[in-house]
């Protein structure tokens, strides 16, 4: 198996979280390995306050338009003013094809506009599903990635205080090991967030080269979900 610079920096993150748990010993790493469950509940619970919080300030959204260049993607510009809503066939595969966004946003794109989802915000045209989709997208992914770490920090550093005002006990038999374990379950958690993260960068950072390093790096593949990254983003 080959590795690439993004495997080598999620490998880096699950070697990080094995070493620091064989350091803080296997009671304070199972503590960590929950907190990042809870971390991952939490930000759920917390995200779409962030999200309302981000969308309706119009610095935000018009600087993140602007980094996306969502307003540009569609490119015909007769095809970008017609109507979503007679879009269907020939015309709706035009669109995906011309926009080429990352599967993950275009299942959502795909799927806002033949539900005219956004009909309701007052939008209508295909550049204006694009733009907001796009833009919702890296709102949402942005805020429950955000939302996490958050928590995450915050959680184990109640954790990392308790550990210097009480003595966790050693295991008799499988102390190292035990730490290990959940050093790297830890560090499995925050590198599949992390990895969610995956069609926002490729959204902004449309290279061909970066592209080919996330499409061939056989960790983000793997931890990597488009079901997971659609629990999280609607683009709505």
């Amino acid at each position: 198996m080959t590795m690439n610079i993004i495997d080598l920096f999620l490998l880096l993150i699950l070697v990080a979280s094995v070493i620091f748990s064989l350091y803080r010993g296997s009671v304070s790493s199972a503590l960590g390995f929950f907190v990042s469950l809870l971390s991952l509940l939490l930000a759920g619970l917390f995200y779409p306050q962030l999200v309302q919080l981000l969308s309706r300030n119009k610095a935000v959204m018009q600087l993140l338009v602007t980094y996306t260049d969502a307003g540009s993607l569609v490119g015909d510009y007769s095809l970008a003013m017609s109507p979503a809503a007679g879009l269907t066939g020939t015309a709706l595969e035009s669109v995906m094809k011309g926009v080429g966004l990352p599967i993950g946003i275009e299942s959502l794109l795909r799927a806002n506009m033949q539900s005219l989802s956004l009909a309701p915000f007052g939008l209508s045209t295909v550049n204006e599903y694009v733009s907001h989709t796009v833009v919702m997208a890296v709102i949402q992914s942005l805020s429950y990635t955000i939302c996490f770490f958050l928590c995450f920090v915050v959680l184990h550093t109640v954790i990392n205080a308790i550990g210097h005002t009480t003595y966790f006990p050693l295991l008799r038999h499988g102390e190292s090991i035990t730490a290990a374990i959940f050093g790297l379950l830890r560090g499995a958690v925050v590198v599949f967030v992390i990895c969610q993260l995956t069609p926002i960068v490729l959204t902004v950072i449309p290279v061909r080269q970066v592209t080919a390093l996330f499409s061939e790096s056989s960790l983000m593949s793997f931890f990597y979900s488009n079901s997971a990254f659609h629990l999280i983003v609607n683009g709505v």
